[in-house]
């Protein structure tokens, strides 16, 4: 399974530039509806990188986001007949083409992420994938889009009574809207490419998609209210124009399903000893990044320390995940590691590190994806990336911890400051100058 920001999609990922020495330039249309800042146009260019790297121009990726090609149904419909080469479209759309494939579309079907992975990645998930050469097109893999969660503009929505009257655009599939009008709500089907006009002119009330797609258009410009049902596991799949699939050789094809299956990997631990056993590859990587951007690290032994104190503390209260460690990877290779720490409903991304290399694959990202994800899961009702440099000075070396922290979706926020009681002034003054350093 393929977490939502690491999907690469490489058309050529095992071939030289050599190979394609004789040939025309090529260029495949890959198409997607959502905007930019979404998981689904960092894969896409992602797929661009490579192709251009391993094909030395031969063959070039053209990306058309924002649904410039059409809403995810048009899309299909264009790749049925060669007109798009390539998509990462939503399953709810698939399934008007395949009906089996709305099964994933039945309300609280998943437990959990992993739950759904194993199904996804197992003999079942490729039975459906390969059904969409019934309709001529070719079914790749399957990518991360998360649980869907309702918004609204005009109330708190705690239980289905409070769904009554509620005009809520929902996918353009029976399911969904079936789903919604036995809860009482107005289900409005709709193209995602209408609906964002919609909430703003106010001819709807709400609508329902996973946290990403809701931070990425920053909808709470629109809605105000957000319920996290998570009640449909909403996965994505990277589908391809079955005419042009045919026209590849054996060699090329499975090059193509390799790099759909690609991405990044996010791990966590659970418990002390795990997080423990952790902590060298973490710490190891974090020395690197102090390395890069000119910081002074802390030891081993204060990260041992902190893993052991909150870990005992959250036994001792029935919280085992206090303090938790994750690990992103992409083939293999450690490439981002963070800890997270949560008490009550309150979850903090802690102290974070990521490789020099490989940061086109945005290990970052997708372990911040699954700490929200993960937060929200357990509970937690705010998720704190703490903090910030005071300017947005381009100057300011650290100006780009800004950048990334409020690009979650996160705001910024003034707190009072922290405050130290030195009860040894001769050691307080020697650690002020050690933290000086740093």
């Amino acid at each position: 399974m393929t977490p939502p920001l690491g999907i690469s999609l490489a058309l050529v990922s095992a071939a030289n530039a050599n190979d394609f020495a004789d040939m025309d330039p090529v260029t495949l249309r890959l198409a997607h509806v959502v905007n930019e800042q979404d998981g689904f146009h960092i894969a896409a260019t992602k797929c661009e990188e490579l192709v251009e790297e391993r094909a030395d121009g031969k063959v070039n990726i053209e990306i058309f986001p924002n649904a410039s090609l059409g809403d995810e149904r048009t899309l299909l419909e264009g790749m049925q007949i060669g007109t798009v080469d390539m998509g990462v479209i939503t399953n709810g759309p698939v399934a008007n083409f395949v009906e089996e494939m709305a099964v994933f579309e039945l309300p609280f079907l998943f437990p959990s992420p992993e739950a759904a992975y194993s199904v996804l990645d197992g003999p079942i998930g490729q039975e459906l994938l390969d059904k969409l050469a019934d309709v001529n097109l070719k079914g790749l893999a399957y990518a991360e889009r998360g649980f869907r969660n309702l918004t609204n503009s005009e109330r708190a929505v705690n239980s289905p009574e409070d769904l009554d009257g509620l005009r809520i655009r929902v996918m353009e599939n029976p399911v969904y809207t079936d789903t919604f009008r036995e809860l009482g709500a107005n289900a409005i089907p709709m193209a995602w490419t209408e609906a964002l006009t919609a909430m703003q002119q106010g001819t709807i009330d709400g609508q329902e998609n996973p946290i990403p797609i809701i931070v990425s258009n920053n909808m709470w410009d629109m809605q105000k209210y957000v319920t996290l049902t998570g009640h449909v596991y909403s996965p994505a799949v990277i589908t391809m124009s079955k005419i042009h699939w045919d026209q590849l050789s054996e060699e090329e094809q499975g090059w193509i399903r390799e790099a759909a299956k690609a991405g990044v990997e996010v791990q966590s631990t659970s418990g002390m000893a795990e997080a423990l056993e952790a902590l060298p590859a973490f710490h190891e990587l974090y020395v690197h990044t102090a390395e890069r951007d000119h910081f002074t690290p802390r030891p081993l032994s204060y990260f041992r320390v902190m893993v052991e104190a909150l870990a005992a503390d959250g036994e001792a209260v029935g919280e085992s995940d206090r303090i938790r460690l994750y690990e992103a990877r992409h083939e293999g290779d450690l490439v981002a590691a963070t800890i997270a720490i949560r008490v009550g409903e309150h979850a903090w991304y802690s102290y974070g590190a990521s490789s020099t290399d490989k940061r086109e694959v945005r290990g970052s990202n997708a372990v911040q994806w699954q700490m929200m994800r993960d937060a929200l899961a357990a509970g937690a009702a705010v998720y704190d990336l703490r903090g910030i440099t005071d300017t947005l000075d381009g100057d300011d070396s650290h100006v780009g911890l800004i950048q990334f922290k409020v690009g979650t979706g996160g705001q910024a926020v003034e707190l009072a400051g922290e405050w130290d009681l030195p009860l040894n002034k001769v050691l307080y003054r020697a650690f002020s100058l050690y933290m000086a350093r740093r």
